[in-house]
């Protein structure tokens, strides 16, 4: 799997152009999108996840006002539906102790998710949002691991018929 380079680990938007930079998709209702990333310290040392939950929030403003949240993600959640196999929202790699470098897994690694049956939440959610996903760990700290502007844009297709 491959690396890619953020400048600023903590801040990064989540728009068609930035992501295209880096060879990713935007996050499209309706398709299946996964993200990985990895979370680090000051110092480009990677930190241990083990036991830490994860959210996302979309905000309309730049704020923790929940009045202004548009939606959240969360490691304690399933991908709804009958989505199969069972996913997380939000994931932490099992293995917090070893990191592969070269694979892009293990110590500090975290994937979001979104999948077709998220179409409807982020339909509602089209425009250009503010996002943050923060970590909370077991002695209760938390830890923003990744902030920035988040563009859902409209499906590019009207009809999509797989059956």
């Amino acid at each position: 799997m491959p690396t890619y380079d953020v400048p600023d680990r903590l801040e990064w938007n989540l728009t068609p152009d930035n992501l295209a930079a880096v060879g990713l998709d935007p996050i499209f209702p309706g398709e299946y999108i996964s993200y990985r990333h990895q979370a680090l310290d000051v110092n480009g040392a990677a930190i241990s996840l083990a036991g830490a939950s994860l959210v996302m929030s979309v905000y309309r403003f730049d704020t923790l006002d929940v009045t202004q949240r548009l939606f959240r993600r969360r490691s304690s959640d399933d991908i709804g539906g009958s989505w199969t196999p069972t996913t997380k929202q939000l994931a932490a790699d099992a293995d917090q102790v070893v990191e592969d470098v070269t694979a892009g897994t293990g110590k500090g690694w975290w994937a979001m998710t979104f999948a077709p049956t998220d179409e409807a939440m982020l339909i509602t959610s089209i425009g250009s949002w503010w996002y943050d996903v923060r970590a909370k760990f077991t002695d209760a700290k938390v830890r923003t691991l990744l902030r920035g502007r988040v563009l859902i844009p409209w499906p590019r297709t009207v009809v999509a018929d797989f059956t």
